[in-house]
């Protein structure tokens, strides 16, 4: 009887702690957006993959894994989106996905949060901090946020010219359990 007891706790205690960690996931819906603008481009992703757990009273286990393609860019320009495809620009042959992973989320003093966590795009990665709200609608959480990028970093483009380095860019992931 000892030896099926263990076996048992041992699988329950499994179950509940998958059980525990699948209730935290959250599905990104398919309402997202993440645009960039600036004087000129303006733009959007149109895809994005990945995972997001959030809970506000767990900031601890909150994490944000995404992805989204860059062949998804959308300036309303088929020729500006296929530029954008080049090695000059996002090289989407050798880096076909833009990423972020968190490191943590907190409660910043403005009343919302703060994302920190490292950004890739090229095949360079950055760290990178920026501001989220979060509104409730129903069932869903809205996550929103404004930040600026200065796309040099990441050697998108040539410095100056036409294009401004600083983009601002805006998201609205709408999330649900």
């Amino acid at each position: 009887m000892k030896k099926l007891i263990f076996p048992l706790l041992a699988g329950f205690f499994f179950l509940t702690s998958a059980t525990i960690s699948l209730n935290l996931l959250n599905t990104i819906e398919k309402d997202f957006k993440i645009k960039f603008t600036s004087k000129d481009p303006t733009g959007t992703f149109d895809q994005m993959n990945g995972k997001i757990m959030f809970d506000d009273s767990k900031l601890d286990d909150a994490s944000f894994d995404l992805s989204w393609p860059i062949s998804s860019i959308n300036t309303a320009n088929k020729m500006r989106d296929k530029k954008a495809q080049t090695s000059e620009w996002f090289n989407a042959a050798k880096f076909p996905n833009a990423t972020f992973k968190s490191k943590s989320v907190t409660k910043s003093d403005k009343g919302g949060y703060t994302v920190s966590g490292t950004l890739s795009i090229k095949g360079i990665s950055k760290s990178i901090s920026f501001p989220m709200s979060v509104n409730t609608e129903g069932s869903k959480q809205i996550l929103t946020g404004t930040f600026n990028l200065d796309r040099t970093d990441y050697k998108i483009g040539k410095p100056g010219g036409t294009v401004p380095n600083i983009m601002k860019v805006s998201y609205t992931i709408p999330i649900s359990k």
